[in-house]
């Protein structure tokens, strides 16, 4: 076995799948991110922390950890 033999297994890669080529592409138009809302603008990124409604992690862990010896995370 030589590095220029090696290949990937049989099936195990897909051909990326190209959004926003054209409405003949099937996957142009809206580009599968909708029709409006942030989402679906140019240069959109969720907030750092955010966890969709969930509480989170910063704020269901306790402030002082260090007094809580039986508290594990």
């Amino acid at each position: 076995m030589k590095l220029h033999n090696l290949k990937p297994a049989e099936g195990s890669t897909h051909k990326a799948i190209r959004i926003g080529r054209g409405e003949a592409s099937g996957k142009g138009g809206t580009s599968t991110k909708g029709n409006k809302g942030g989402q679906s603008r140019a240069g959109y990124k969720s907030k750092m922390g955010h966890e969709g409604g969930q509480m989170p992690i910063q704020r269901r862990v306790p402030k002082r950890l260090q007094e809580q010896q039986s508290y594990r995370i």
